[in-house]
């Protein structure tokens, strides 16, 4: 079956049931592709080996399989693959990223909540990333979480926001240096070593391109506040 992730077709073959229903928004109805995926039972019991929990089912690990294949032919496509919960603002789109546990998910439905409508949530784990010429655009991706919060869509990425837990709410934009060092923990990174140099210059292109910053924060209306003001009145990214 052929889907489409990140504007492009891929036709993915797996050894299992169910990847088109984990992926039913995704799912292209043109016949032509421009690249394929093949995953086979091997790939799934490298998953399982790699997994801390023993007893995921071989449905689950071929999603994750699929993933990592995606991942790693993504940086030849100008795209990449980041650890983040993204939302959308007036068509514009906004990431939280953050180790597992710290906030992240908890920070976007704090905009939903004090925002109301006006922020959709594109999606709150594993979106994609794609280095366009003059900006980056954020893509919703299946691979969303336990909330399985996602959406088929695309929106241009505005500002990229690493949470911290905190006593008090404050923001600030991060050096470029800053912005590398904490990127590079979210990003998935091939093994390859012409992938991993592609890969590189996605990375530069959204050091250049989007505006980074630290939160430090509690789960208030003022935390919402701190990045909302921040995030969205447009300065330009200093170094």
């Amino acid at each position: 079956m052929i889907y489409e992730f990140a504007k492009l077709k891929i036709k993915i073959e797996v050894p299992y049931k169910d990847f088109d229903i984990f992926a039913k928004d995704y799912i292209s109805k043109d016949d032509n592709y421009d690249l394929l995926i093949e995953v086979n039972k091997e790939d799934v019991q490298k998953e399982l080996d790699l997994s801390e929990e023993k007893t995921f089912s071989n449905e689950y690990l071929q999603t994750c399989a699929v993933l990592r294949k995606l991942s790693s032919i993504f940086p030849k496509y100008n795209r990449l693959l980041m650890h983040g919960a993204v939302i959308e603002y007036e068509g514009n789109g906004y990431m939280f990223s953050a180790d597992s546990g710290t906030g992240k998910t908890t920070h976007i439905l704090l905009w939903r909540k004090f925002l109301g409508d006006k922020v959709k949530i594109v999606n709150g784990d594993k979106p994609f990333l794609i280095n366009q010429k003059d900006h980056i655009e954020v893509c919703g991706s299946p691979w969303c979480g336990k909330e399985n919060y996602q959406r088929n869509v695309i929106v241009p990425l505005k500002g990229i926001c690493f949470i911290e837990r905190g006593k008090e709410n404050k923001i600030r934009k991060l050096t470029t240096l800053e912005a590398m060092h904490r990127m590079f923990k979210q990003i998935y990174f091939p093994k390859d070593s012409e992938a991993f140099s592609l890969a590189m210059d996605v990375v530069s292109g959204i050091l250049e391109k989007v505006d980074i910053y630290l939160l430090q924060c509690d789960i208030s209306k003022e935390a919402v506040k701190t990045s909302f003001e921040m995030m969205t009145k447009g300065v330009k990214h200093e170094n």
